[in-house]
């Protein structure tokens, strides 16, 4: 961890709070035959291994787009051989986007990216060459490290959602995710963006489980 940086804070949320544990219990996943999760937005790579310990046959993919987090979770997860580390984000598209830096301030006297860093569309000259961060569609991502199909996608994207669920023709790998749990940044969104990634959800029938904690949880109903 770096001191007097959000990654306490992450700590509190993954490991004191467990927000993933008690959100595993309420998902309809047998914890054994939970073989792929996909974690977008992987900050220092506490949920990656909280999840790893969780469903313990499980390979989990982590990715993200901020440089000096990315390196702290590749450090975090560099023990646990079921836990692969990925730099870049998801977006709409497979391409280069840029980093717009931090959509939080929790007043950390060292980079306040490393608690939520957001990304942006390239712009023209806007961008230096330290700031280009390679992007993938979730069909992209799924074809790149070979997962059929996704027990639990994590979605922490820090304002992309808009991206990533902005019609329902570009999300047709939904149809391979059992449960997506998601943290919706309202406060950087609008309410028309978030309705119409309701409706993607009922669309590709996924189901709304409730909140737990940041994040709100989604599940296609298991067949008896």
């Amino acid at each position: 961890m770096r001191s007097n940086t959000s990654d306490f804070k992450v700590i509190e949320q993954h490991i004191c709070k467990c927000d993933f544990c008690g959100l595993s219990r309420q998902l309809p996943l047998e914890r054994h035959s939970v073989l792929n999760v996909l974690d977008l937005g992987g900050n220092c790579g506490l949920a990656a291994t909280v999840l790893a310990a969780v469903y313990p046959n499980a390979r989990v993919v982590t990715v993200e787009p901020g440089t000096s987090t990315f390196q702290l979770l590749a450090v975090n997860t560099a023990h646990n051989r079921r836990i692969q580390a990925v730099y870049g984000a998801a977006w709409g598209s497979s391409t280069l986007i840029t980093l717009n830096g931090a959509i939080y301030d929790h007043n950390a006297t060292q980079e306040a990216t490393d608690w939520a860093t957001s990304v942006g569309p390239l712009q023209a000259a806007a961008a230096s060459i330290s700031d280009l961060v390679p992007a993938w569609t979730v069909d992209d991502l799924l074809a790149k490290y070979h997962m059929p199909s996704v027990d639990l996608l994590k979605v922490d994207v820090e304002g992309s959602e808009a991206t990533m669920f902005r019609d329902s023709k570009t999300v047709q790998w939904l149809r391979r995710v059992k449960c997506l749990v998601i943290e919706w940044h309202h406060r950087y969104l609008s309410e028309k963006q978030y309705d119409r990634f309701l409706a993607i959800m009922d669309r590709y029938g996924l189901k709304a489980l409730g909140r737990f904690g940041e994040h709100e949880g989604f599940c296609r109903p298991q067949s008896s």
